[in-house]
């Protein structure tokens, strides 16, 4: 199995307003691309495979991730109500999604299996930065898992901050 890079990144394409591309240097490695301007379902492309994901329930939200034109779910991902959550995969592969920090968080996917990080996301901050530094702490079981990972992070990241500027807008109007 080939190793993933170990340091990655997300950025924003120019002029587009949801669409985002993963590379390692000048490498091209995937994309992250939202079908609609309003809603969540997104589209991830890597070499090692294209899943969909979207946000669903209101009381009991959940991301799932599905095959291209399959209603069956590969994984979940179950939020708690402080950000964090769990990743479910229709094999068993569960890990955890943290959050640490509050003015510039980094999040992780960790192996509930051995507690340990796999991947570390460090969004960048400043005015009109719309990426993440992506670290692979250890190699997930396989190179696809990984890329899902990769992926699935950046979006729940999104949807995030997503979430946040919409408090902060109806705050603003109250």
């Amino acid at each position: 199995m080939a190793k993933l890079p170990d340091t990655l990144k997300w950025s924003k394409r120019k002029g587009v307003r949801k669409q985002f591309e993963l590379s390692s240097g000048d490498e091209k490695l995937g994309t992250l691309v939202w079908q609609k301007t309003f809603g969540s379902l997104a589209r991830a492309e890597t070499p090692e495979g294209t899943w969909t994901f979207k946000r669903s329930g209101f009381i009991r939200p959940r991301v799932t991730v599905r095959l291209p034109d399959s209603d069956r779910d590969v994984a979940v991902y179950i939020p708690s109500w402080m950000g964090d959550g769990a990743l479910q995969f229709e094999t068993g592969e569960r890990f955890t999604w943290n959050k640490q920090g509050f003015w510039k968080p980094i999040w992780s996917f960790v192996d509930e299996s051995s507690g340990k990080p796999v991947i570390t996301f460090s969004p960048l901050r400043g005015l009109f930065a719309k990426g993440t530094d992506v670290t692979i702490e250890r190699a997930p079981r396989s190179k696809a898992t990984g890329r899902l990972l990769v992926s699935l992070g950046w979006y729940l990241i999104l949807l995030a901050e997503d979430d946040s500027a919409i408090a902060a807008a109806g705050a603003a109007s109250t």
